[in-house]
C-alpha cells in the first residue's frame, strides 16, 4: 500500500507539473503575442518616417539645409500632404472599427470583412501613393546633394516600413501612433 500511495502521489506531482508547464507556456505565449501585436500596431502602420523627433519641418530645413524658397515650397507640399494623410488615416481607422465589430459578431459576415479588408487595402494604396508624391514634391525643389540627403532620410523608413507620425494620429497606439512630425 505504501508504493502504491506513492505512485499515487507521484501520478499527481506529474500532473500538476503538467498543468504548470502548460500554464507558463500559455502565458508566455500570450506575452510573446501581445509584445508581437504591439510591435505591430506600432509598426506596419502606414509608414513613412522612423523616429518621432525627426521629419519636422524644421528637421528637413537643417538637414537639407533648405533656402527660404525651399522651405516655402516644403510648406505647400507638406500641407497638402498632411490633407490627405489626415482624411485617409481617418478612414483607416473607421474601416478598422467596422471590421473589428463585425468579427465580435457571434456570425460574422465573411463577405463584409473581405470587403472591408479590401477598403483598408486600397486605403494603404493611397497612403502610400501620396507618400511617394510628397516625397517627389520635395524632392523636385533639392539640388543633387539635396536629394542625396532626402534619400538618405526615407531610406530607412521605406526599407523598414517604419511608421510615419501622420497627422491625427497622436499616441493612437495600433492606429498611426506619435504625432506630427511635419507640423513645424
Amino acid at each position: 500500500m505504501n508504493i502504491e500511495r506513492k505512485n499515487q502521489w507521484l501520478v499527481w506531482a506529474v500532473l500538476f507539473l503538467l498543468v504548470m508547464n502548460f500554464t507558463m507556456l500559455a502565458t508566455i505565449g500570450y506575452h510573446v503575442y501581445q509584445s508581437n501585436y504591439e510591435n505591430v500596431a506600432t509598426i506596419s502602420q502606414p509608414g513613412v518616417e522612423a523616429d518621432a523627433g525627426k521629419f519636422t519641418g524644421r528637421y528637413f530645413r537643417d538637414q537639407l539645409q533648405l533656402t527660404p524658397a525651399q522651405m516655402d515650397q516644403f510648406r505647400m507640399v507638406n500641407r497638402t500632404f498632411r490633407q490627405q494623410a489626415q482624411m485617409i488615416l481617418s478612414a483607416l481607422v473607421d474601416k478598422r472599427k467596422q471590421m473589428l465589430d463585425e468579427m465580435s459578431k457571434p456570425n460574422s459576415d465573411t463577405l463584409l470583412l473581405n470587403r472591408l479588408s479590401d477598403e483598408i487595402g486600397e486605403l494603404h494604396q493611397a497612403l502610400k501613393q501620396i507618400t511617394y508624391r510628397y516625397y517627389l514634391g520635395i524632392k523636385q525643389e533639392c539640388n543633387p546633394e539635396q536629394q542625396q540627403k532626402l534619400h538618405d532620410m526615407f531610406q530607412q523608413i521605406f526599407i523598414n516600413d517604419l511608421p510615419m507620425n501622420y497627422p491625427g494620429n497622436r499616441g493612437q497606439r495600433g492606429g498611426g501612433q506619435h504625432g506630427n512630425r511635419f507640423s513645424r
